[in-house]
């Protein structure tokens, strides 16, 4: 690297310093962008994300309000993957962000 800047800058070796930059740290990935949430139902509804590769589902057994994360289908995968079911959605998008890593 030192010859070939110093033959473009018609400079002897010597006189060229080739310092290397300190590496840094990967920049963090970006989290998964959201829709807004659609209500189908009184306590019920999803949640998909803007790529459309995820989705959460607001489900009510009972009393008790679930959320289930879930990868979509797509060519590569023909059948939705469940990725688990979460108190929150909050929790839920977790899941989902956890298996953008994964992938």
């Amino acid at each position: 690297m030192q010859e070939i800047l110093a033959k473009r800058s018609g400079l002897d070796p010597e006189q060229v310093r080739v310092e290397c930059e300190p590496k840094t740290e990967p920049l963090p990935l970006a989290r998964i962008q959201w829709q807004p949430p659609v209500r189908t139902g009184e306590r019920s509804g999803y949640i998909l994300s803007q790529c459309g590769k995820w989705s959460i589902s607001k489900d009510l057994s009972g009393e008790t309000v679930s959320y289930t994360a879930w990868r979509c289908a797509t060519q590569k995968y023909d059948q939705p993957t469940h990725l688990g079911v979460r108190n929150s959605a909050d929790e839920a998008k977790l899941l989902c962000e956890a298996d953008d890593e994964a992938s």
